[in-house]
């Protein structure tokens, strides 16, 4: 109790005391902030808004949301990566009022706040302490299991980088097959992550047979709701004739699209296809797709 009336005196004297709703000194509630249901419905742009109001009045569940709109450019507006981990150091500085939320919030509210605490874990953002995979995938597993979309795939990158040197970008490291599965569950649920993700696995062959055809419908299924870098992807698809009929104008269309979100890679493909007609049959230029 001393240490929960510590903290709430804390984020009150921060200007946070927004944090903390109800009678009880014990149990620290966070309201639901405006833009967690659109966000949850996948509608990104009318989650934005409301959801920058609400972590610029201290609710932490509004700041998880925004960070994962900003790092992937959800919402139709360009990737701020600046900004995506300026609100992650905004988390790990909470990481003791995350922990307590975990334990003593309602049921329906615990699955953000794991997800939170074992993103911190996964990334070795938690103060004095180093990364821990194994404790990040025990926090976000119940929160995949029911069916929270950040935690499948965040399950999934986990499935993938355990026992790996995690060389490879993004999520894509070698590891257990069970990363299929987490990306597989989230497409269902209509995530634009997840849709990514899952495409990048049928493309490479991780988890499952390689099926280009697979990869690039959900690519195209992912760029349509609104994930940047599977609009690169498409781009890449139709380049390089993967899965669809080659179509360079197309692939510039997409790339186009992705550089309009910032996304890192596809600057250099606008400027390279648009300056000349590509030749008939694959291309596979290597640079210019996350692997």
């Amino acid at each position: 109790m001393i240490l929960a009336l510590t903290l709430a005196l804390f984020f009150s004297g921060c200007g946070l005391s927004s944090w903390f709703s109800g009678t009880s000194e014990t149990t620290p509630l966070v309201p639901n902030p405006p833009g967690e249901a659109e966000f949850l419905a996948h509608n990104y742009p009318a989650a934005a808004g409301l959801l920058s109001q609400a972590a610029q009045s201290g609710n932490i569940r509004a700041v998880f949301y925004l960070r994962i709109i900003q790092e992937h450019g959800l919402a139709g507006q360009p990737i701020n990566e600046g900004l995506a981990q300026a609100n992650l150091t905004y988390l790990a500085l909470r990481y003791g009022v995350l922990t307590q939320l975990a334990e003593e919030s309602p049921a329906h509210q615990k699955p953000l706040y794991q997800t939170a605490l074992a993103t911190l874990l996964f990334q070795g953002r938690v103060p004095g302490q180093k990364k821990d995979l194994e404790l990040a995938a025990t926090l976000a597993e119940p929160a995949a299991e029911a069916n929270f979309p950040p935690a499948i795939n965040l399950m999934s990158a986990l499935d993938l980088a355990r026992g790996s040197d995690s060389w490879l970008p993004d999520f894509l490291a070698s590891g257990p097959d069970n990363c299929f599965s987490w990306a597989q569950k989230g497409a269902d649920l209509k995530d634009a992550l997840a849709m990514t993700n899952l495409s990048t696995l049928y493309r490479r062959g991780l988890g499952t047979s390689q099926n280009l055809y697979f990869a690039a419908s959900w690519a195209r299924a992912a760029a349509a709701a609104g994930s940047a870098r599977a609009q690169n992807d498409l781009g890449y698809f139709y380049e390089n004739g993967l899965g669809v009929t080659r179509d360079p104008v197309e692939a510039l269309r997409w790339y186009k699209l992705a550089e309009q979100r910032a996304y890192p890679l596809a600057k250099a493909n606008v400027s390279r296809l648009g300056q000349k007609t590509p030749a008939p049959g694959p291309s596979l230029i290597s640079n210019n797709i996350d692997y």
